[in-house]
């Protein structure tokens, strides 16, 4: 393992040197693969998520868990991948993610984390229609929940500046602030604010 002399709680240290000259620290550490962990901690029916950020090493470690990874019982793989090599002899997005498809994932989302360096959720490509029909559903119902709390806000609004023109209390326009990032006691001291004053 190669520790930054610079830095020793670094988040760089990896497995392989970085591409910029940097001076480090050796350390021997003991290694094992996701293949050894899992048979020897979980049980086959265990659902699994895996989160790979190691620091150039990700294609290496997903390799490890070649057994483990084509199973149906893991869901979800989140990664750190990179463009172009920050450590030297790394494989790049593109050989992980096309070792992820070969073991049945697609990418389903990525950030930007940096420069030519992101995260991405793989999931199972069979799960796909179950994410859809998640989604579709949830979308449903929240589209039914945002259509009445619109109404509830836009009539709440109309009444609070309704009311705010016969001259109310200044400070209730923090409290309507307030009560659209979701606070309950402004919710009801407008409330009470606005019957007063019909």
């Amino acid at each position: 393992m190669l520790i930054p002399s610079r830095n020793s709680r670094s988040g760089s240290t990896s497995v392989l040197a970085k591409v910029k000259s940097e001076q480090f620290e050796c350390i021997t550490i003991d290694s094992t693969t996701i293949d050894i962990i899992c048979a020897q901690n979980l049980s086959k029916n265990s659902s699994i998520a895996f989160w790979v950020d190691v620091e150039g090493f990700a294609y290496e470690v997903l390799k490890g868990g070649h057994k483990t990874l084509t199973q149906k019982n893991v869901k979800v793989i989140k990664v750190e991948l990179e463009e172009k090599p920050i450590w030297g002899n790394q494989k790049l997005s593109s050989d992980v993610n096309n070792l992820l498809l070969s073991y049945g994932y697609l990418p389903v989302f990525f950030d930007l984390e940096r420069v030519n360096q992101h995260n991405c959720i793989y999931i199972r490509s069979e799960s796909i229609a179950d994410i859809e029909n998640l989604i579709s559903a949830y979308f449903r119902d929240l589209s039914n929940l945002k259509l009445k709390m619109f109404d509830y806000i836009f009539y709440t609004c109309r009444d609070f500046f309704h009311a705010k023109k016969k001259n109310m209390n200044n400070s209730l326009l923090f409290h309507f602030i307030y009560f659209l990032l979701g606070s309950k006691s402004s919710k009801n001291i407008l409330r009470s604010a606005i019957k007063l004053k019909k």
